[in-house]
């Protein structure tokens, strides 16, 4: 049959064969002398187009066959230049009558490399010709290979066919190579092989002073050969990640070629595996035939017999193996345990079959020293299907954990998952994290799960449950209790299906929400969390009970958004009794029997600075929240007493938070050894943490002069600052609060009370009344000691605007109850009942000027 045909194909785009090119190139074919012995020319031309970002031009690739179902002979030329070199090559290939190959010419040039060869092989592959490569820059390779090389190689390959037996000998020499993955920083090889194919025997030596494969950086390789008449030599030895590798073997030719392994050792250190005693390994059809191969892994034993080829009959089998021996060949692995069991395999790679069980005991990580979880114990056993493995395991790490997971895993990544996971885990084993910051977490987890799906897709279905749970946070004074939550699972999404909590005070805490299992998206999703009277915190500086209606959605992992009401009920806010005598500790400053109280702020700083480690935020939330607090906002200590109320929007970002408004005064009183001062300015602010700063001022006519207190800065480390006018000196000032006179006329006794005051106010006094305030549990506790006697008088909010007190006195119109009522901000109506039967009844307004 004849035919005259003519294909063109036009490639303008290049790179949408191979992302490492650009332009255009163009493929013409022309078949003729009809089907039964065709004979095609070919030619593929590209005038401009890039490799590796190399520039290639007038790049042409000629090729003729002839006959190419019959006797095929072809030649093919190549022309331009790449990268600026001139690149040409020839080759020519015919199909031999015997049924081999003849390469009768390979030419090819490209800057410094070259490759070059001919030769023939016969029909029983037996090859006789030569092949050199030179390269005085691998790099000229690179764009023809769409591969970065660098350095210098020269080799050389002679084979030769001798009475029916295949021999060779191989030379190459080169430095600083690089392709890929790989680099070689120096090779050597000198090497003869004879009658490779039936009786091998090798005589040589290979040398590799470093090399890189994959990551992994070996040096000092070193393999010799030394060819005898029946057999063959050999040692290898090699460093690799600090392990030094050590082995000795023989090369044994006959009817079956045989490798006899008489020494192999791998060591680091101390730690040791090497060969129990001389092995076998024998080269039959394609594979291999291990007899008596033993491994003695430290304490232990990895025994592997039997054949592993196209067809598989294998056993392996693990006694008393530790787990630490990993670290032979990764250091910095850290596990400890026992590994024991056996896999038997049969049938084929593609199929195998068989059954396998193993069991590990104190199996400890890294991750899980020091932070009391259990050492982990698994059991697994199930059977190889050809298809797929069964699984049958179950976990235990003492009585803090116990599940089991049962199903198959296919062998084929496309194939169908049916993984089951039943079991309890207890909450505590997050304290590993959590621990180091402060936090602290009881509860049990109990968890049913399905994995479906594929190995390259995976689908997760089931529920988690927590109950009875508790949460601390030791240094914000976070306390959650009854912490009760279902969680479902379903393909790629997690719903919280319900999440509460109770907080001190019969505050209660639910969240529900749904979350994409999609790493890469950030795992996006939107939580809703709401609250009533829920204990925020509450530490020795802050106690905050609030209504919450929050939400937060978006990339959770990474900017999630933070949006709706805070609703204050309650904030104290306590300014301590004492401060530190600086606001930063000095350099290298040693604690020296510090009291209970400071080893304990000085532990919890330590743990939250290794916690923290100096890392960046997990994720930078945006901030969209209200907080409102009327009138409920405390501020008490050192013998201030305000009670405050505003709004404010907090905006920005968790890192750089914005707020917009305050929380101003609506009362205040600051007491000095039962003196009072009532406020005429104040604010609370918040500046991104749960301490807040302060800027009250207060004054009194004192004496022949006008006082001034202020207290500012932050509530942790407040300044408290006395001033007058005419301009006195602070102790002047105080003396005239306290006692209307100046300090040069009081008594003994006043003179102390001065000095306390004085003390209390530099932050080394202690505040008495304060402490009785709280145990008694009152809002506002006032002791006063004057010309009518002494008197005593407390009280206690009990709604956003009702007040309720109890006042005692020396006399019946001292003693009595009272009762304030804010109708407004600033109009207020205040009862008071005497217990001599006197009453009255006042309205009160107030503006500040």
């Amino acid at each position: 049959l004849d035919a005259n045909l003519t294909a063109q194909i036009d490639l303008p785009d290049l790179a949408r064969a191979a992302n490492r090119l650009t332009g255009a190139a163009s493929l013409r074919a022309h078949l003729t002398n009809g089907l039964d012995h065709p004979d095609v020319s070919l030619a593929v031309q590209s005038a401009r187009a890039t490799a590796l970002g190399r520039p290639i031009e007038n790049l042409a690739l000629t090729a003729d066959l002839h006959d190419l179902r019959g006797a095929l002979s072809a030649k093919a030329k190549l022309s331009g230049t790449v990268d600026r070199k001139a690149a040409q090559g020839d080759l020519q290939v015919a199909r031999l009558e015997n049924g081999g190959w003849r390469l009768a010419a390979l030419d090819l040039r490209i800057g410094s490399a070259s490759l070059l060869g001919s030769g023939d092989i016969d029909a029983e592959r037996r090859t006789r010709g030569t092949l050199a490569v030179n390269a005085g820059d691998l790099d000229d390779l690179s764009a023809l290979l769409l591969t970065k090389m660098d350095g210098r190689l020269s080799a050389n390959v002679a084979l030769d066919v001798v009475d029916g037996r295949q021999n060779a000998k191989i030379d190459a020499d080169g430095a600083q190579i690089r392709a890929g993955d790989i680099r070689i920083r120096k090779l050597q090889t000198h090497a003869t092989l004879s009658d490779v194919f039936a009786h091998p025997l090798v005589h040589g030596l290979a040398s590799i002073d470093e090399a890189a494969i994959a990551g992994e950086v070996f040096s000092a390789i070193r393999l010799s050969a030394q060819g005898r008449t029946d057999a063959s030599d050999l040692t290898l030895t090699a460093k690799a990640r600090g392990f030094d590798l050590d082995a000795a073997a023989r090369l044994v030719p006959g009817d079956t070629t045989r490798l006899d392994l008489s020494r192999f050792t791998a060591q680091r250190g101390s730690r040791r595996i090497a060969l129990a005693g001389p092995a076998e390994i024998a080269f039959v059809d394609g594979g291999l035939d291990l007899r008596r191969f033993v491994l003695a892994v430290e304490g232990g034993r990895l025994s592997l017999d039997g054949r592993a080829g196209a067809k598989l009959d294998l056993a392996v089998t693990a006694r008393a193996v530790p787990l630490s021996a990993a670290d032979i060949f990764v250091p910095g692995t850290g596990l400890a345990g026992v590994l024991q069991g056996e896999v038997r395999i049969a049938g084929t790679p593609a199929a195998p079959t068989g059954d396998y069980r193993f069991d590990v005991t104190g199996l400890v990580v890294p991750q899980a020293r020091g932070s009391g979880v259990p050492p982990v114990s698994i059991a697994a056993k199930g059977q190889l299907r050809g298809r797929d493995a069964t699984v049958d395991a179950t976990m235990t790490a003492g009585s803090a954990a116990r599940v089991s997971v049962t199903g198959n895993v296919p062998f084929a990544p496309e194939a169908a998952l049916d993984l089951t996971a039943r079991g309890r885990l207890d909450a505590s084993m997050a304290n590993a994290t959590l621990g180091p910051a402060g936090r602290r977490l009881t509860g049990a987890v109990s968890l049913d799960m399905r994995l479906s799906g594929t190995r390259a897709a995976p689908r997760a279905s089931g529920n988690a449950t927590l109950s009875g749970g508790t949460f601390r946070d030791a240094l914000q004074g976070v306390q959650l209790d009854d912490i009760n939550a279902r969680l479902r699972a379903e393909g790629e999404t997690l719903t919280i299906e319900s999440a509460s909590a109770r907080t001190p005070k019969d505050g209660r805490l639910t969240a529900t929400g749904r979350v994409q299992l999609d790493p890469a998206a950030g795992f996006p999703g939107r939580i809703s969390i709401t609250g009533q009277r829920a204990a925020l915190a509450a530490n020795s500086l802050l106690d905050a009970t609030a209504d919450l209606a929050l939400e937060i959605s978006g990339p959770l992992a990474r900017t999630p958004r933070i949006g709706g009401r805070v609703d204050l009920t309650r904030l104290d806010v306590a300014i301590p009794a004492r401060l530190p005598t600086t606001l930063k500790p000095i350099a290298n400053t040693r604690h020296i029997a510090p009291p209970p109280a400071v080893v304990k702020r000085l532990a919890d700083m330590r743990r939250a600075r290794a916690a923290s480690g100096g890392r960046a935020a997990l994720f930078v939330a945006t901030l969209d929240l209200s907080v409102s607090a009327p009138n409920r906002i405390f501020v008490r200590g050192r013998g201030l007493d305000v009670v405050l109320g505003g709004a404010l929007r907090l905006t920005g970002t968790t890192d750089k938070p914005v707020a917009v408004g305050a929380f101003d005064l609506v009362r205040g009183r600051f007491t000095v050894l039962g003196t009072n001062l009532d406020f005429t300015r104040g604010r609370l602010s918040f500046t991104g943490d749960l301490i807040p700063d302060l800027d009250f001022s207060a004054q009194t006519l004192a004496s022949d002069v006008t006082a001034i207190v202020t207290v500012t800065g932050p509530a942790n480390e407040p300044s408290f600052a006395f001033s007058s006018q005419p301009d006195l000196p602070q102790d002047e000032v105080l003396s005239r609060i306290l006692f209307s006179k100046a300090s040069g006329g009081l008594s003994p006794f006043q003179a102390l009370q001065l000095a306390q005051a004085a003390s209390q106010f530099s932050g080394g006094g202690d505040d008495s009344f304060e402490r009785l305030r709280k145990s008694l549990g009152v809002d506002s506790l006032d002791i006063a000691a004057g010309a009518g006697g002494p008197g005593l008088g407390i009280s206690r909010a009990i709604g956003d605007r009702v007040t309720v007190g109890v006042k005692a006195g020396a006399t019946p119109s001292q003693t009595g109850l009272s009762v304030d009522i804010d109708i407004t901000r600033r109009l207020r109506v205040q009862s008071q009942l005497g217990s001599d039967g006197s009453t009255s009844v006042g309205v009160g307004a107030e503006w500040d000027y």
